[in-house]
């Protein structure tokens, strides 16, 4: 699925894009491996395909803005392998409305094709959700029977097995903070640099 992803990802992406596999970026908390890196105008998105579950919640953001602090890129995506399985077009049509710069304009179109309505309706946030219904029967489109408003929206019905796509799009100056507090702390592990942010956010709120 690493292959598959970047070689998917590529056929849509601008001819001046310049791209690294498997990039290792020295960090203050360590090596920091980016299954995939895209450069082109002076913007640098890195990619994580397990991003979601080898550093999840808050350890996401420490580690995040570590790769920032490192100079080695200015947006990170957290992606599930299970997305990239199942949700490919949709993951890659979500990451071109939010970095445009990286995608050709044939590659805008055809991933538009490509995409379904529930990724096409989402609006993109840092962290997002693409909730896929169950498939609906004719009566379920037309519940009265009435022909006249057979075009009504009806509300989609979640699968019970929880199907959807996640990802987390984190930017520059969202994780500048998070950086100089741990560069500034002197620790070089997010456990321990998570530690001291939250025994100080405790002192804050008691004082």
């Amino acid at each position: 699925m690493d292959d598959e992803f970047a070689w998917q990802i590529d056929k849509h992406l601008r001819a001046t894009v310049r791209k690294r596999r498997s990039w290792r970026v020295p960090t203050l908390f360590g090596d920091i491996t980016l299954d995939l890196h895209a450069q082109v105008d002076g913007l640098r998105v890195g990619f994580l395909y397990d991003g979601l579950t080898d550093a999840p919640g808050f350890a996401g953001i420490w580690q995040d803005a570590a790769l920032v602090g490192a100079g080695a890129v200015d947006v990170v995506y957290r992606l599930r392998r299970g997305d990239l399985e199942r949700h490919l077009e949709d993951v890659l049509y979500l990451i071109s409305r939010a970095d445009m710069a990286l995608f050709s304009a044939r590659g805008e179109i055809n991933l538009d094709q490509l995409a379904t309505f529930w990724a096409k309706r989402s609006r993109i946030r840092e962290q997002l959700q693409v909730h896929y219904p169950e498939p609906r029967s004719e009566e379920d489109c037309d519940p009265s029977g009435d022909p006249d408003d057979a075009d009504a929206v009806v509300e989609p019905i979640l699968r019970p097995d929880g199907d959807c796509l996640s990802m987390v799009r984190r930017e520059r100056a969202r994780l500048q903070i998070p950086y100089r507090f741990a560069r500034d702390s002197g620790l070089r592990s997010i456990d321990a640099v998570m530690e001291r942010y939250g025994a100080e956010v405790f002192e804050a709120t008691e004082d």
